[in-house]
């Protein structure tokens, strides 16, 4: 007798695959989860840095709910590169930004391991 699978994990009906600034390129139209620290923010719009120094553009229909600290934003990804907000969430202070790019990185290293991550 056979187990039941666990579904994957969806936002809106669309797996969410964990990405750097640099490949959002590839994930146009998709839904993802980057991750990085507050540098501003502007209006509706977030700025997260990630652990290069490059700048994410997580776009908000209203004023961004976390404005300080790490953030993970899960959203979609638009032709300017920018994230349609869709939801976010705070980490505890000490998250290492470095150790989480990597971590990205091995995911697509190893997609087998990781076949959300994949998408």
């Amino acid at each position: 007798r056979s187990q039941p699978r666990t579904p994957a994990i969806t936002m809106a009906n669309n797996i969410s695959a964990r990405v750097t600034a640099g490949e959002l390129g590839q994930f146009v139209g998709k839904t993802v989860r980057v991750v990085g620290r507050v540098a501003q923010v502007n209006g509706t719009d977030l700025h997260l840095q990630d652990a290069q120094g490059t700048t994410i553009i997580v776009a908000h229909d209203g004023a961004p709910q976390h404005t300080e600290g790490t953030v993970e934003a899960v959203g979609t990804v638009q032709a300017d590169l920018r994230v349609k907000h869709m939801m976010s969430t705070r980490f505890a202070e000490g998250f290492d930004l470095a150790m989480y790019e990597e971590a990205v990185q091995q995911m697509r290293r190893f997609p087998e391991l990781y076949p959300v991550a994949a998408q």
